[in-house]
């Protein structure tokens, strides 16, 4: 019995089995320059979900994309929104991905996808930022 108990607890922590609370990122900030700009939040934008391997699609709202990745059966979209001076990446659908949308709880493995597009669309925006501040000083 206490070899189950540890053989379950070291699968948590070291393979991150079970699951976790659907990772979602809402109202984040834009740099000052992009504010009001979807054209270049959407360049941006597309240059991160390139770097992570998700495919971006606009949809017939403004300011509104759907990225999706797959990995090996599994498939995962989020909806990316933008207005203004601020951007949410929420959860949409996935396949083969264990999910309750009661619980709102999720495979790890999405939560990492996820997290991983956001720091790649942070730098995409951290770098845009860097190069109109750069370009201001020469």
């Amino acid at each position: 019995m206490t070899t189950r108990i540890v053989a379950m607890v070291l699968c948590f922590a070291i393979f991150g089995c079970g699951s976790q609370p659907i990772l979602n990122y809402n109202a984040r900030k834009v740099p000052e320059i992009l504010v009001g700009d979807v054209n270049a939040f959407e360049a941006t934008l597309q240059r991160a979900t390139e770097t992570k391997g998700w495919q971006l699609t606009r949809t017939e709202h403004a300011g509104v994309w759907v990225a999706e990745v797959v990995v090996g059966k599994q498939r995962a979209m989020v909806e990316i929104e933008f207005r203004q001076s601020r951007y949410s990446i929420r959860y949409k659908s996935s396949q083969n991905i264990s999910v309750n949308t009661v619980r709102d709880t999720i495979d790890p493995k999405y939560n990492q996808w996820v997290r991983n597009l956001s720091h790649a669309l942070d730098s995409e925006l951290d770098a845009v930022r860097d190069s109109v501040k750069a370009s201001k000083t020469s």
